[in-house]
């Protein structure tokens, strides 16, 4: 079966993004979730994957850290640098999300 794109989406909450995981699965993707920035590198040293959505706020390494450590390792074994190949291939990107609820709503 063919796959649409390998997603790896990191966060310290992963069990409550369920329903957007299967969302993204019953479209076609591979959804790779992980709970922190250490072991997205590390699994990125091995696996190439498409895109990279990191949650900001992550204890140990925040989000933008974790970006900045991928940006700046080399990639799995026949991939290129993680910069070069967002270039080459036009549009895989990483993103970071911080997908916080305003003060307000979590009083309530």
């Amino acid at each position: 079966m063919s796959t649409q794109g390998e997603i790896l989406w990191v966060d310290d909450e992963i069990d409550s993004l369920k329903s957007q995981m299967l969302f993204l699965k019953n479209k076609g993707y591979t959804v790779t979730p992980l709970s922190n920035g250490y072991d997205a590198i590390e699994l990125l040293k091995e696996k190439n994957v498409d895109v990279v959505l990191l949650d900001e706020s992550m204890p140990g390494l925040t989000g933008l850290e974790t970006l900045s450590k991928i940006r700046s390792a080399p990639a799995a074994a026949g991939g290129d640098d993680h910069q070069e190949r967002g270039r080459e291939h036009n549009g895989r990107c990483v993103g970071v999300a911080d997908n916080r609820l305003p003060d307000k709503t979590r009083e309530s």
